[in-house]
């Protein structure tokens, strides 16, 4: 009787007698995610992952996991077998809304900024225990561990405190200097607040020594003055040929500046560029890169293997062919003059060092009309042109044909307009034969237009005339001084004080808006027709054109 009661409560209890006479079933769970609970018949035997010896026969496993849906299954379990599971627990959402004062809060959830700011609500957020940060800058940040379960609905509201706070200015001397704050993302700007504390500053710009130094915030305004010094190296250029002007250009401190080379010139380390300029020679440039340990440099420039005088077209790769070009050699002349107008003075010797070709005839609109159609006549020459849309179809051109074309300087266009000449007219003074060679004001234009002063000359022309009905000037370029004005590339300055003694543009000083217009045009009295003429121009007009230069 005591052994039969002994076996039934082995039985009842799964004892080790029960085991050891009937056996059982090895059951081996796992999870994902771990930790859940496990229960066999309502009966808790664990926490996954898990390995159980289990009575056989039928039985119900329930799983329980805090961040997941319930999961049950039937399992029938037999004697001396083992069984394993792995099981993928069913994923599940909540929500979590997060307020903050003040608004506009960052978020990071887990390690990752979350895109909005505060307020915020994060719908179908996966469940488990989240590490949320919220902070704001010149606020103390908050860090929580928030636990998500399955359809919960959690809002969380935190109160930032205020950080105690200084500004922060850098008053640095070159003003371009770059300031940076060492191990911190918020970029530098002048008088920012930042909270109080120790800061390490570097300070750095190219051809300078660089200073870094710790910089202490109290709460106040906070200024630190800082003197970067110059670093140099000696630059040593052999020059090819040796009457070349060589200009070396560098940051001088308050932006680029150009200066005139001299033996073992002492030169700031960082970029510089030079140019080397000889007559009958093509311009040498190079950028390069001066160190501590100086620089050597060899200028070899290349003669220009030209024929002054050459006609020739671009081909464009649209089809067809750009403007008609004449090449014109190197040469010096006398700009301005004495007896004319106070803005063409002082007269002063200009020196072309580079041999460029120029358009024979001023733009037409059949040529300007590849680029934007504006209608008309094809040998009219195109006006009523912007600035914008001058440089537009240079762009364009320069493109179409790779090669660069741009604007004549003002200087460049009154050389090609003198042609070798001295006179106030390139065909002499005789004011009585201007209409053979230009369209201008005169008797033709008075049957519809009034005006006092003109040519005693007829041209047979009232307005515009197709480019060409006249006769050339010595280089053969036509309609220098009549049908329209010209565009040039110079700023427009009173006079000629201050004009480089090259054919160079003068476009970096600009004292009022607008650029030089040169030439007369079909309603020019015969004194503002003359080579020395200058004018300002501001906008389009209908009398004002242009003509295009191309570099070799």
């Amino acid at each position: 009787m005591v052994i039969a009661v002994a076996l039934l409560i082995d039985w009842s209890s799964e004892g080790p007698l029960t085991r050891l006479v009937l056996g059982t079933t090895t059951l081996r769970i796992s999870t994902n995610p771990g930790g859940a609970n496990v229960f066999l018949d309502a009966q808790l035997v664990g926490i996954t992952p898990l390995r159980h010896e289990a009575r056989p026969g039928k039985t119900v496993l329930k799983l329980e996991h805090p961040f997941h849906p319930n999961y049950v299954e039937r399992l029938q379990l037999l004697r001396g077998k083992t069984k394993v599971l792995d099981i993928a627990l069913e994923p599940a959402f909540g929500t979590l809304e997060i307020i903050t004062n003040p608004k506009s809060a960052q978020v990071v959830l887990d390690g990752e900024e979350v895109e909005e700011r505060t307020p915020v609500k994060l719908l179908d957020l996966p469940t488990g225990t989240h590490d949320v940060r919220v902070f704001i800058y010149g606020r103390e940040p908050i860090t929580e561990k928030i636990a998500l379960t399955p359809n919960a609905n959690i809002s969380r509201t935190y109160e930032l405190a205020r950080i105690p706070m200084g500004s922060l200015t850098i008053d640095k001397v070159p003003a371009k200097a770059a300031v940076r704050l060492i191990g911190m993302e918020k970029a530098y700007e002048p008088r920012m607040l930042l909270p109080i504390g120790s800061y390490d500053v570097e300070v750095s710009y190219p051809g300078y020594t660089s200073q870094a130094f710790r910089m202490i915030v109290r709460q106040q305004a906070n200024t630190r003055r800082i003197r970067l010094e110059r670093e140099y190296g000696r630059l040593n250029l052999t020059i090819s040929p040796s009457q070349a002007v060589v200009t070396v250009r560098y940051d001088a401190g308050s932006g680029s500046r150009n200066f005139a080379y001299f033996d073992r010139m002492q030169v700031p380390t960082g970029n510089m560029m030079i140019r080397a300029k000889a007559l009958g020679y093509r311009t040498y440039e190079r950028n390069l890169k001066m160190t501590m340990a100086g620089l050597s440099h060899n200028i070899g420039m290349k003669k220009f293997t030209i024929t002054p005088g050459r006609e020739f077209r671009d081909e464009l790769q649209g089809g067809g062919q750009g403007p008609l070009l004449k090449i014109l050699s190197a040469g010096s002349f006398v700009m301005g003059a004495t007896d004319g107008y106070p803005d063409e003075r002082p007269a002063r010797t200009v020196t072309v060092t580079q041999p460029f070709a120029i358009a024979v005839y001023e733009l037409t609109l059949g040529e300007y009309n590849r680029f934007e159609d504006l209608g008309g006549e094809d040998r009219i020459p195109a006006t009523n042109l912007s600035w914008g849309q001058v440089d537009g179809y240079l762009s364009w051109l320069s493109r179409e044909t790779s090669y660069t074309y741009r604007l004549p300087s003002e200087a460049e266009w009154e050389y090609a307009a003198r042609a070798g000449t001295k006179a106030a007219y390139y065909f002499g003074s005789d004011v009585s034969r201007l209409c053979e060679y230009e369209n201008v004001g005169d008797q033709s234009m008075r049957t519809q237009f009034q005006k006092d002063t003109i040519a005693a000359c007829t041209d047979g022309v009232i307005r515009l005339a197709p480019v060409g009905s006249f006769k050339p000037n010595p280089f053969g370029l036509y309609d220098m001084l009549g049908n329209v004005h010209e565009w040039v590339a110079d700023c427009w300055h009173g006079n000629h004080e201050g004009a480089p003694s090259t054919a160079k543009a003068r476009t970096s000083v600009c004292n009022t808006p607008g650029h030089v217009v040169r030439g007369g045009d079909w309603f020019a009295a015969p004194y503002d027709a003359r080579v020395s003429f200058r004018n300002v121009g501001t906008k389009a007009s209908e009398s004002l054109g242009f003509r295009v230069v191309r570099e070799l």
